[in-house]
């Protein structure tokens, strides 16, 4: 396990989310590209997840991990901004309208 980073725990995070959605969305009826059912879309984003998480796992092989931040390094910057985000963007949406709180969760999310 010395040289396996977080970006092969992520990969493997998306690879599990993407066939949960292809299993999920092959109940519905999948239909063709002309006439799609309810299933496609979930089958192909679920697809396309599978398969970038397994591109981003097999780039997470080789690396090393960083031992200098330890295990848990938590950035508190990114969640202030993200959980303010959130919290803007149900303010804002109640007092202001859709579009302004769309706008605050993207960029202060993006901070």
């Amino acid at each position: 396990m010395g040289n396996i980073n977080k970006d092969y725990y992520g990969g493997v995070l998306m690879i599990v989310l993407g066939l949960g959605a292809v299993f999920k969305g092959s109940d519905y009826r999948i239909g063709t590209l002309t006439h799609m059912g309810s299933g496609y879309f979930p089958v192909g984003i679920g697809i396309l997840l599978t398969i970038t998480g397994i591109l981003i796992a097999l780039s997470g092989i080789g690396k090393a991990r960083d031992s200098s931040k330890g295990f848990w390094h938590p950035e508190w910057r990114g969640w202030l901004c993200i959980i303010g985000s959130i919290i803007a963007f149900i303010v804002l949406g109640k007092y202001t309208g859709l579009l302004p709180a769309s706008f605050a969760i993207v960029f202060i999310s993006a901070l």
